[in-house]
């Protein structure tokens, strides 16, 4: 069939020389009679596509390959006998007319060379001219909130002083009675009537004789003590009496003033932000003692009345810059929103942003332009606020690849570290600048890497709980975070999780584990902003690589988000992934 090519290039040069003349008569008017004819002529090429079935020369390997040129030929010519595609092309080509074309005087070729010397002109006419203008894209100030410096609190603690009254330690004594006083006789009342032992009677004679409450007073049987004879004189004579002494032994308490000590801590609302993570410990200072005071009339000696703390704290900030310091912009402008004393807390910053130039082209003169408005080719665009929303979802999608351990996606590990209130040492910080200003030398390995994490923002807050108490009081808490590879992972948890219902855990016990494949696929990553991740972003940003994001981020998602589960069912564990469990 190699005769047909020259015969059908002479038929296309023939009609494009017709086309040609067409246009330069009326390029405007004959439109929409060319888009007629091309229709037709596609809607034929359809046809005898469908009758002629599918080409051979798709399959990998075509029978006729061995073939020598004569056999390929014979075969050639026995099937256009038959086929009706070669029957179109043979009863085409010999039906055309032989045309011949002359490089130096043929009109249509003369017309593609005024073309491409002149392309306007031949579009438009005399007097067609292109105009191309630069167009400044319009600056936009914007303000944002961002954080400042921590501000030191102080506040107190004081030391209380109740007196209580308690029995003493036991005391011995005893007394000597005669037997007369013991079981009575000459008129003396008998502590003991006959020789019965009365512990009662004997309690409130001893009771009556030292000054203390009989309840408090414990007595023994009486012990004979020896024997006593006296010679008294009377009026007319001498008389002698003979008689025993015993002995009541006994013991007694006393009622003591006992000193109960205890602290009137006014640093509560401070020790919630440190439980929080808002504010570290600086100091603990004892501005009142060691002094001796006297209390419910006695005298009680403290080394301290009066302790000063003194904590170091960050205020709430929206801490929204990020995006802007993302598109480029330039701050211009600070003004302190919040201050403490002489610290600013919060800033207001104010930035200036410049929409990029747009490069506009214009046709005029000549005929009317087929622009409507003129302005054929706008090479400028439109600021896309979405870029690095997109950009942030993007590497969610690419962060999935080898992520899956142990049916679980986007991982964190529980980091927890530990705080003491009495002695006033911190080892979790408030996460800006710890470390720094704080000699915290004394903290565990595992205590620092979490400071580091925290400064970074890749952790989430889950509680605080008391680790240990000594009579009754706290001496020892926890705190508790879930810490992530990177901040897309957090946020995509901190604002994914309240989507589909699942918490933190408790700080005893926090979950920081992954997704499951289901609870992925449920998560409505539209509403996930994440803005937080934008000035990171911007540090690995290749432009190259974001051509038509918009259009495809959408469908990507949904496409991994419904086949991960049948795919997941075949990956391998990488054991490199195993989070530790704290």
């Amino acid at each position: 069939m190699s005769f047909l090519a020259p015969t059908l290039i002479r038929s296309l040069l023939f009609l494009l020389f017709i086309v040609s003349n067409l246009v330069f008569a009326d390029p405007w008017t004959n439109l929409q009679q060319g888009d007629q004819t091309a229709a037709e002529l596609l809607k034929q090429a359809e046809g005898k596509t469908k009758e002629t079935g599918p080409n051979p020369f798709f399959a990998s390997s075509a029978p006729e390959a061995g073939l020598s040129e004569e056999e390929v030929n014979s075969r050639a010519l026995g099937v256009m006998a038959h086929d009706p595609s070669a029957q179109m092309i043979q009863e085409s080509s010999s039906s055309r007319p032989r045309v011949k074309l002359d490089p130096t005087s043929d009109p249509l070729l003369n017309g593609a060379q005024k073309v491409l010397e002149a392309p306007l002109i031949a579009i438009g006419g005399e007097g067609t001219v292109l105009t191309e203008t630069t167009q400044a894209g319009s600056d936009e100030t914007l303000t944002c909130e961002e954080s400042g410096e921590e501000a030191e609190y102080t506040c107190k603690s004081y030391l209380l002083v109740d007196i209580k009254e308690e029995l003493g330690p036991p005391q011995n004594g005893s007394f000597e009675v005669t037997s007369y006083q013991l079981y009575g006789g000459h008129g003396y009342f008998p502590l003991l009537p006959g020789s019965a032992y009365n512990a009662e009677i004997l309690k409130r004679y001893i009771s009556g004789r030292i000054g203390i409450p009989s309840e408090r007073i414990e007595v023994s049987p009486p012990l004979y003590s020896r024997q006593v004879t006296e010679t008294t004189r009377i009026k007319h004579g001498s008389m002698t009496t003979t008689y025993s002494m015993y002995r009541l032994p006994y013991s007694y308490r006393s009622l003591i003033k006992v000193p109960l000590f205890s602290w009137d801590n006014r640093c509560g609302a401070l020790e919630a932000k440190v439980d929080e993570g808002n504010c570290f410990y600086v100091s603990k200072v004892c501005t009142k003692g060691p002094e001796t005071r006297v209390i419910g009339g006695i005298s009680v000696p403290a080394e301290c009345w009066e302790y000063t703390y003194t904590y170091s704290c960050s205020s709430p900030s929206q801490d929204d810059c990020g995006p802007l310091r993302g598109r480029g912009c330039v701050q211009v402008n600070s003004v302190c929103k919040t201050k403490v004393n002489d610290t600013c807390t919060v800033y207001t910053q104010t930035y200036q942003c410049k929409a990029p130039s747009r490069k506009l082209s214009s046709i005029t003169g000549g005929q009317a332009p087929f622009c409507l408005d003129g302005n054929c080719r706008d090479q400028g665009y439109e600021l896309n606020d979405e870029l690095f929303q997109s950009l942030a979802q993007l590497n969610i999608v690419k962060e999935l690849q080898g992520q899956l351990w142990n049916g679980m996606i986007f991982t964190g590990d529980d980091n927890r570290c530990s705080k003491q209130p009495l002695s006033f040492k911190d080892c979790c910080g408030s996460g800006k600048g710890w470390g720094t200003s704080l000699n915290l030398t004394s903290c565990s390995s595992e205590e620092k890497n979490l400071g580091l994490k925290r400064q970074k923002k890749l952790c989430h807050y889950v509680g605080t709980y008391c680790a240990k108490k000594v009579l009754g009081q706290c001496v020892k808490k926890k705190s508790t975070f879930c810490c992530f590879k990177n901040k897309l992972f957090k946020i995509l948890h901190e604002q994914g999780r309240p989507q589909i219902g699942l918490g933190w855990g408790d700080p005893k016990a926090p979950l920081c584990r992954g997704f499951t494949i289901e609870e992925l696929q449920r998560i409505d990553f539209s509403r996930i902003d994440f803005s937080e991740a934008f000035e990171d972003l911007l540090k690995s940003y290749q432009p190259n690589k974001l051509q038509n994001v918009n259009q495809t981020l959408k469908d990507r998602l949904e496409t991994i988000q419904k086949s991960m589960s049948s795919s997941s069912k075949g990956q391998k564990i990488n054991p490199s992934q195993q989070r530790r469990e704290q």
